[in-house]
């Protein structure tokens, strides 16, 4: 009966599991819990935003503005240079992608429920690929192995 009203007041109230946690532990223990979420969210969305923008200029590599050659591979020299995308790059699209998602959240919950499909079909498109992509491989290739997991597995009990 206890946990009905504890739910009923957060529905009423707002703030969720961490209300819940600041009302049950106490001020100190909220704030730590809280404090240590909000460095983990600030860190993974760095991250996340650094991860995605490298997966592009790697699926795209014309889309570089900066290029960096590279003549030597372990200071040896190589007959024909290597062209990749500086970490500039990186900088300059991250700063994009960061000011485009800042004016996303800043346009509230209206504005992120307006582009939710934009980012769920991509997401949905790659699942779609994963699978279609484990059927077709174990047809083209029955005699190899699809997961070293399995195979240490059934190997070594």
């Amino acid at each position: 009966m206890f946990a009905l009203m504890n739910e009923s007041l957060m529905l009423q109230v707002g703030g969720g599991p961490y209300y819940l946690i600041g009302r049950a532990l106490g001020p100190e223990i909220g704030v730590s819990i809280g404090l240590c979420f909000f460095l983990g969210n600030a860190v993974a969305g760095a991250l996340y935003i650094l991860g995605a923008v490298e997966t592009f200029l790697k699926a795209v590599p014309a889309a570089g503005i900066f290029k960096e050659t590279i003549t030597k591979v372990n200071g040896t020299d190589i007959p024909h240079p290597i062209q990749s995308t500086s970490s500039h790059d990186l900088q300059i699209y991250g700063i994009v992608v960061t000011i485009i998602l800042c004016f996303i959240v800043f346009g509230g919950v209206k504005m992120i429920n307006r582009v939710a499909p934009a980012f769920l079909i991509p997401v949905l498109f790659s699942l779609f690929c994963i699978f279609i992509g484990i059927f077709l491989t174990k047809k083209d290739h029955p005699a190899e192995v699809w997961c070293c997991v399995f195979k240490y597995m059934f190997q070594n009990p």
